[in-house]
């Protein structure tokens, strides 16, 4: 490589600075462990890189001590090519998380029960044609009175009102077919 690059440097001074190079990491890391060998492994990859001849160059020349060879993260060892493929990659990473993101927030929320999958929540807007809902409220009133004749039985319940599309607003509500469990 030292050859081909064309630099006007004796192999004895590449050699120096190889070895320099080498001291410092095991100094950095203090033993031969996995640390030490991945960043051996990614100095060595970078440094043959034959299109990153702006780091070659600049260790060769000096430019960069060994000292800060070792300090030097993956991103700044890297040739632009190969910055810009991991820019490129990380940026397409990050699009697919948000619109798999965008995507469960439109799909409804089931519940698998005996009955099978009942959908509990729908992030379906309100169509037009539906009243509002009316406001929420957090304890709903029960009135006490004497059992009813069956006569007057059907009567109460056309009257008394449904809340079953209120649920996730109440905590129990007798008038719920879901709280009730009639549902």
């Amino acid at each position: 490589r030292l050859k081909e690059s064309h630099l006007n440097i004796s192999v004895e001074k590449a050699s120096d600075v190889a070895k320099k190079i080498e001291r410092e990491l095991f100094h950095s890391y203090k033993d031969t462990d996995n640390k030490y060998k991945n960043k051996y492994r990614s100095l060595m990859f970078n440094l043959k890189d034959t299109k990153n001849n702006v780091l070659y160059k600049k260790v060769l020349k000096g430019d960069i001590s060994p000292g800060n060879l070792i300090r030097m993260s993956p991103e700044e060892l890297a040739s632009k090519e190969l910055a810009a493929w991991r820019k490129r990659e990380n940026r397409h990473t990050i699009e697919m998380i948000e619109k798999e993101q965008r995507e469960a927030e439109r799909r409804p929320i089931t519940k698998i029960t005996h009955k099978g999958e009942i959908e509990i929540e729908s992030q379906e807007p309100m169509k037009a044609h539906e009243p509002p809902e009316e406001p929420l409220t957090a304890v709903t009133e029960v009135s006490v009175e004497p059992p009813s004749s069956p006569e007057t039985k059907p009567e109460k319940t056309k009257l008394e009102k449904d809340t079953t599309n209120q649920h996730k607003s109440h905590l129990f509500d007798l008038h719920c077919k879901i709280c009730t469990g009639t549902l």
